[in-house]
């Protein structure tokens, strides 16, 4: 397996990326359950959200309420 086979959230467009800070990207679910679902996606790979950083924590709820 290659990189982008892994890590298939590291090789984004410039166009499909929505919102950005420096922990987040954010793009549109391709198969949405409803109407501007999104994806927060974090830069540092992590297997779950309780491995982020306070400050990795508090990017994810910024960028969620600028959506």
């Amino acid at each position: 397996m290659n990189q982008s086979t892994l890590y298939p959230f590291c090789q984004l467009a410039a166009a499909d990326i929505v919102a950005e800070n420096a922990f987040h990207v954010v793009i549109r679910d391709r198969s949405p359950v409803s109407l501007g679902h999104s994806l927060i996606i974090p830069k540092r790979h992590v297997a779950s959200l309780f491995e982020f950083t306070a400050e990795e924590f508090n990017g994810a709820m910024g960028i969620n309420r600028q959506l």
